[in-house]
């Protein structure tokens, strides 16, 4: 083996984009991909794994085929997990830089604190983004995202949804829908979290995912009569805790980036899509997350999080620790 392999992975996972890798010395690999598996993976840091294995294979690299150590630590690398987590990281990152920019987007609209772009890409895909503030606790609003079977309880022109598969604390698939002017129709999306909340340059908590045809091998129902099942090529959720503003008020800046599968739209259509469901998103976000922290409050939402300790235990504990690296109230 001369090392041809592990410098294939390097090329395909880092990018210029990503000067945050490690250097690491071949004796450190050995506690790394123990760190690696046992607190990064289970954590779903997927960033900070992906640029931790790249410094572990480029350490091995460097060592060479035959040193003892990259002997020993060759299996390890291609567990599972390991594998995951490679392909993991640079969708993470990738979505990082998306949800950051703004080049390339048509501004639509700038209502409530949220502002509304779109675009098309060169495949004709149709993209939304959504830039706005969550007023609320950052885990409500994590977990607003994350129950996609309690869409149907906030979402605009969203009646029904229900999860499928939970392949773990933060790894769904699950399917919504509703009637609006157009018709009836339906999505089933696969979507799945990464904590970045580590790094307080850029830390947050991404949730990304799209559309699936079936899971594991596995077909899902087929749609109802008459309804159509839109397809999301892509789908980027940024949670960011801003603090407290000047009326005490927590703050959370909450961004969505979405690619649709569609037609060409005609400009009605797309201005319909863009003010009636995409500029109220996060006031609707708000307003569903304000009745979830209030004190006693009973609804799906505020029930879910107190009983899943995933909240309490895991996400509470990231987003503080994250607001207290960055001094926010």
């Amino acid at each position: 083996d001369d090392g041809s392999e592990l410098q294939t992975r390097i090329r395909s996972m880092s990018t210029p984009e990503d000067p945050k890798i490690p250097v690491l010395d071949i004796k450190e690999v050995p506690k790394m991909i123990e760190k690696i598996t046992n607190v990064l993976i289970p954590e779903y840091t997927w960033i900070e794994a992906g640029r931790s294995i790249i410094a572990c294979d480029n350490a091995m690299k460097k060592a060479g085929s035959g040193h003892k150590i990259v002997e020993k630590c060759k299996p390890l690398m291609e567990t599972e997990a390991i594998h995951d987590a490679r392909k993991r990281y640079p969708k993470c990152l990738k979505a990082l830089g998306l949800l950051d920019l703004n080049d390339g987007w048509k501004f639509y609209k700038d209502e409530n604190n949220t502002k509304v772009y779109s675009k098309y890409d060169e495949k004709g895909n149709f993209w939304i983004k959504v830039d706005g503030i969550f007023y609320g606790n950052p885990t409500t609003c994590a977990s607003i995202w994350k129950e996609g079977d309690l869409f149907k309880e906030w979402f605009p022109f969203v009646s029904h949804s229900e999860f499928f598969y939970k392949e773990s604390d933060a790894e769904i698939v699950f399917r919504y829908g509703g009637t609006n002017p157009l018709g009836k129709s339906e999505s089933i999306l696969h979507g799945w979290g990464c904590s970045h909340m580590h790094d307080p340059d850029d830390g947050c908590f991404l949730i990304l995912g799209g559309s699936v045809k079936e899971w594991r091998g596995k077909p899902f129902p087929k749609p109802g009569f008459m309804v159509t099942r839109n397809w999301v090529n892509d789908l980027s959720i940024l949670v960011e805790p801003l603090g407290l503003n000047a009326e005490g008020e927590e703050e959370v800046r909450n961004v969505l980036i979405s690619s649709l599968k569609l037609p060409k739209l005609p400009t009605w259509f797309m201005e319909w899509v863009l003010g009636k469901v995409f500029i109220n998103l996060v006031a609707a976000m708000s307003s569903c997350g304000k009745k979830c922290d209030a004190k006693g409050s009973e609804t799906p939402h505020a029930v879910r999080t107190r009983s899943d300790k995933f909240y309490s235990d895991f996400l509470d504990v990231k987003f503080d620790e994250f607001k207290e690296k960055r001094g926010l109230k």
